[in-house]
């Protein structure tokens, strides 16, 4: 019984120093992984370009960030298990959606990339695209693509 417990410790030691190690490595290049649960989410809905709804929830977030030279470079998250509710309707909404930021040094600029999947429990469905860039201390929202089906109106 000592030796298997031993051995799982190890294990997990080395699980936890892998990890930190790619942060942390040779001139803190790599990557490092995280997850929460319960995070706060929001998300405008734009159909035909109308602003036709606006949701909230929580939902379990996997966050992958990348260093170089011991600056961050990237952040893909991935949210999953999520449920919104609409502000407007009331309508309760699963959701699954990825996020991609980076900066850009030269450009003194954020961009961040949202794709997200909405399926309401009335028929509503959503696949909205948005580009988010970080310009002169405001960010500048477009949408790159959206479609609305099911009950949603449009």
């Amino acid at each position: 019984m000592k030796t298997k417990t031993f051995l799982l410790l190890c294990l997990l030691l080395g699980i936890g120093l892998t990890q930190l190690s790619a942060q942390n490595g040779q001139n803190g290049t790599g990557t490092v992984t995280s997850d929460f649960t319960n995070v706060y989410w929001w998300s405008p809905v734009l159909c035909n370009g109308v602003l036709i709804d606006f949701m909230e929830g929580s939902g379990d977030v996997h966050f992958v960030d990348h260093y170089k030279d011991g600056v961050w470079q990237w952040e893909h998250a991935t949210y999953k298990n999520g449920v919104g509710i609409s502000d407007w309707t009331g309508e309760t909404f699963t959701f699954k959606e990825l996020d991609k930021t980076f900066y850009s040094k030269s450009k003194d600029m954020w961009e961040w990339t949202v794709s997200t999947h909405i399926k309401g429990d009335k028929g509503a469905l959503y696949n909205i695209s948005f580009d988010f860039i970080w310009v002169d201390n405001n960010w500048q929202m477009s949408v790159k693509n959206a479609t609305c089906t099911g009950n949603s109106g449009y």
